[in-house]
């Protein structure tokens, strides 16, 4: 990856991926603020529904897409 990439490694997916299932809300693992949550609306037009929501620093402006996992 190059420099201008806002995007968080596969690693730190991970770790945000974990925090945020065991809590409800997550740091970044770059810079330890507390990253914002926004949800993003499924497109009504598919034929199948995923439930995602955008994780992004305030700070560093890296962000990562999370799916919400069945039954949440």
């Amino acid at each position: 990856m190059t420099e201008g990439h806002r995007v968080f490694s596969r690693m730190e997916v991970v770790r945000i991926r974990e925090e945020w299932a065991r809590s409800g809300g997550a740091d970044c693992p770059r810079c330890e603020q507390a990253l914002l949550v926004e949800r993003i609306e499924p497109n009504p037009q598919v034929s199948y529904v995923r439930r995602r929501h955008w994780l992004l620093c305030p700070s560093c402006g890296k962000s990562a897409l999370l799916e919400t996992p069945r039954g949440s």
